[in-house]
Order: C-alpha cells, then structure tokens, then sequence
C-alpha cells in the first residue's frame, strides 16, 4: 500500500481561533483507524533524524496531503517540500495533480495580483538576503548552506507556477473536508491507485481491509476462475481456427510513459514517434496526453516503435515487436538516458586539482590526481538537471548546473 504523507505548518502560540495543525491531527488520526500507511514528520521523522531527508521523502511520495495556510506558503520547509512534490513530477501540472491532495486550511487568492505580489515580494527578499551572503562570504560557508540557498532560489523561481497549480486544484475547506469521517480525502486516496514495476495499477487497500481478504477468497474468485477458463477455451479456439483476413484500423494510439507505469505521461507535447511497419518509416508528434496517433494499419501487423526527441529518450525494450490488435492501444515505455552518473574535470589556473569535494545532494567524491570525478546517481534520485557544488579548503565554493543527458562533461575552474 502505498503510503500517505502530510505536508502541512505546525501550529504555533501566535495563531487565532482554531488551530492550522487540527485538521492534520483529526485526518491523520482518523486514516490511521482505518489501516491505512500514514506518515508525518511528529511520529515519523525521528530524534536526530535529518529534516531534508524527509523533505525528499515526501516529494517522492504518491499520496500527499498538502494542507495550505499562510504560514506554509511562507516557510522555506513547506515550500521546498512542495518543490520536491513538482520536481518528482517533472514539472508536469498534471503528474502533479495526481500526487497531490489539496487542503485549503486557509485561503489564500493567488488570482488577486496584490495577493500574488505580496508572496512573490516575500520570497524574492528571501532570495536576496541569501545572495547578498553567498557573495560576500562565499569562502566562509559549507556546502550545506550553499545548498540551502539553492532550495531558496529554486522556491523563488518557482513560486508563481506552483501557487497557479494550487489555485486551478479543486481544494475543500477543513469543514467540508471532515464531512462523514473524511469520506472525500479517503476516496480519492483509493481512487489515486499506486503504479507497480509492470505498470499495472493497484488500489490503496486499508491495512485492516487486507486482513479480511483471506476467507473471502474463494467466494470472491469463483466467477474470475470460470471466466478465466471460458477465455482459455477461446484462445485455443482463435490459435486452432483459420487465420481471418486481416482489415484496416482506422488509428492506433500509442501511449509513451516512464518506468514508474503507464501513468507517467513523462512526454507531453514533447517529440515524436516513429514506427515501423512492412518497411516504411511512419511518425507522429506526441500530443498534451502523452499520445501519439497513427492512421490505416492492419490488425495482425507487426511494428517496432521508438521515439524522437532532442534529449536521448529511447525505448525500454528497443528490440520489441508490437502487434497491431482490435483495440489499437499499444504502450510504449520510454527512459531518458545518461543521467545515471555526473562525470567531470577541476581544474585551477589551467592545471588539474585534486582532492575538491563534489557534491550532490547526499552524494560526494573527491576530485583525482588529473582533476577528474565521477558521481554514481541511484536510480531513485536520478533527474535531467543537477546542482553540483565543489569545495576544498583555501578556495571559493562553486556550484554548476549538470546536464548529464546530453554527455558533455563538467568542467569547473576554481578561485581563490
């Protein structure tokens, strides 16, 4: 079952009336009677546990309540947490949207340019603060504070468009939310089903739903088992008869996703797909949904497809043949490749440097003899973009944006 995270503001002495956090305790109270995986930072995180650890977390997360307030949008924890939840999702509205379960705890109207200007004033001073500091003492900060400043730069180049994701969301009010012991929030928990390695999906089950499955199995099962059997019969049927001549198609829609299933549109409007059937090359941009249309193809066709587009985005199984059949769907999954390690070159005053601390997030390696460093990416963090720092004792701290795909390697000249 895939686990439900809480993204939210703590309450504190200064708020009025009720407090911003009681609608988190009532809901989390109310999902963990009813079996279901919940996480929060409180009972969760941990003594001397790290916070950006659970940041990173919760933005991996499949099903995140994000409870809205004043407070939230103005805290650098929350709004970095949000960060994470867009930067998982590609910064794909859509891939978003599924993730996210909106809680307007407060409303806040980012339609009102006043309103909007008043948050991007706030995060645009924070930047600043942070930048005046990076400049003029750069020399004296860890890698850690640098990258603090990073998390700030990206909240404040990324406000607007989260805070028109936020708004264009269907959000309830805690009053609407908490009708019949949260029946909408919990609904669409189970709706969001959670995508396996095959791309099949597979509903949130409640821990205690589970635990009655056992003696209902049989009952259940009884009509998948006959029917089961009367497709078997009719597969033996269709392999034993004369082959049909085969008839026009009028399209085929081909679906290209990511590894995490057949929902994770990762191409929308971006690219092409090529096909190839009976020797001719055919293609079709890949339209908003992620599809790709293609037009008079026969059934029982055999086609190989791939995909075109400027980042190296390649079939998971290029050596595959797809049958064209009745139901012209055909899935495509689809990995960008390269991103997999950072690789690169220190070099100060046109010589190689050694030992320089490359870091990534959590990551690091040490420069060599001829200057060279190599960071291996788990496949869990890997991403098109990566904010690589150097550091080494008597230099300046450096960081540089790392675009692994395109297989250029990093090349960083350091100051004193």
């Amino acid at each position: 079952m895939s686990e439900i995270f809480f993204s939210y503001a703590w309450g504190d002495k200064n708020e009025e009336g009720e407090s911003r956090e009681k609608i988190v305790d009532d809901l989390y109270q109310s999902l963990l009677q009813d079996g279901y995986q919940v996480v929060r930072d409180k009972y969760d995180l941990g003594y001397k546990g790290f916070i950006s650890d659970f940041m990173a977390r919760i933005g991996q997360g499949r099903n995140i309540i994000v409870a809205i307030s004043k407070k939230y949008l103005h805290s650098p924890y929350c709004m970095f947490e949000l960060f994470e939840i867009a930067r998982n999702s590609d910064f794909d509205k859509y891939k978003f949207g599924e993730k996210v379960l909106p809680v307007m705890v407060e409303f806040v109207d980012f339609s009102k340019p006043a309103i909007l200007e008043e948050y991007l004033g706030f995060w645009e001073t924070e930047f600043r603060k942070w930048d005046d500091l990076i400049k003029s003492r750069s020399g004296s900060l860890s890698v850690e504070q640098f990258q603090r400043f990073d998390k700030i730069k990206m909240i404040y180049q990324n406000f607007g468009k989260l805070a028109d994701w936020l708004i264009d969301m269907n959000s309830l009010n805690p009053a609407l939310l908490s009708r019949n012991n949260f029946e909408e929030i919990k609904k669409a928990i189970t709706e969001n089903a959670r995508v396996t390695e095959e791309g099949e999906t597979l509903p949130v089950i409640p821990v205690e739903q589970k635990r009655n499955v056992t003696g209902k199995i049989k009952n259940r099962y009884l009509p998948v088992i006959a029917g089961a059997l009367i497709i078997a019969a009719g597969i033996i049927y269709l392999i034993l008869r004369p082959s049909p001549v085969k008839k026009d198609l009028q399209s085929v829609s081909v679906f290209v996703h990511g590894k995490k299933g057949r929902q994770d549109m990762i191409l929308r409007k971006q690219g092409y797909v090529l096909m190839d059937v009976h020797g001719e090359r055919k293609k079709s941009d890949i339209n908003e949904n992620g599809v790709a249309y293609f037009q008079n193809l026969q059934i029982g066709d055999s086609v190989s497809i791939n995909v075109d587009f400027s980042e190296p985005y390649k079939s998971i199984k290029p050596d595959s043949l797809y049958i064209i059949n009745a139901d012209g769907r055909i899935y495509l999954p689809v990995v960008l490749q390269g991103i997999e390690k950072v690789m690169g070159k220190v070099l100060y005053d046109n010589e190689p440097l050694k030992d320089v601390t490359v870091t990534i997030d959590m990551l690091k390696a040490d420069s060599d003899e001829n200057g060279r460093f190599q960071i291996n990416i788990p496949e869990s963090e890997q991403k098109k973009q990566y904010t690589v720092w150097f550091s080494k004792p008597g230099f300046k701290t450096k960081s540089a944006p790392a675009f692994p795909q395109t297989g250029e390697e990093l090349v960083v000249v350091m100051e004193k």
